[in-house]
């Protein structure tokens, strides 16, 4: 089942996080990628979504867009947040986003280093690919051109 994307999301109360809040909205030329991080423990909502722009605490979903969205991040859905416009409404500037399902590999969950995706695992107890069983066994031997000539001498 594919996971729903919530378009036209409000982005609300930057003005109670602070000046430094109100001045990054203000700067926004969408498109603006910001993150979503769920906060359950909220005194005010339990659907909250806090929202962050270059790590800082900008606002959060508006309380009735949250209590859709939340249940999907509750289960293990990752979204992406982009910020589409800004919208006026009374003497505040508020980003409007589109919140759609994020599909890129998490770099945290990934080992670059290893270069092998840790869930491929090979048939490895089949008698076909033990070792011993690939030296003893000559899949063709007509390929088989018998011992090697010696090189001649140059």
């Amino acid at each position: 089942m594919t996971a729903p994307t919530f378009p036209n999301v409000l982005v609300v109360g930057m003005h109670f996080r602070g000046a430094h809040a109100v001045a990054a909205v203000s700067s926004f030329l969408p498109p603006v990628e910001l993150q979503l991080e769920r906060e359950p423990q909220n005194p005010y909502d339990e659907f909250a979504i806090k929202v962050l722009y270059q790590g800082e605490h900008i606002g959060y979903v508006e309380r009735g867009q949250a209590a859709f969205i939340s249940p999907q991040i509750d289960a293990g859905q990752k979204y992406q947040c982009t910020v589409n416009d800004l919208m006026q409404k009374g003497k505040n500037l508020h980003p409007s986003c589109t919140i759609e399902p994020d599909y890129r590999p998490d770099p945290a969950e990934e080992d670059p280093a290893s270069g092998v995706d840790e869930g491929l695992e090979l048939p490895m107890d089949t008698e076909e690919y033990k070792p011993s069983a690939m030296t003893d066994h000559d899949p063709d031997p007509a390929d088989d051109e018998g011992p090697l000539a010696p090189l001649p001498d140059a």
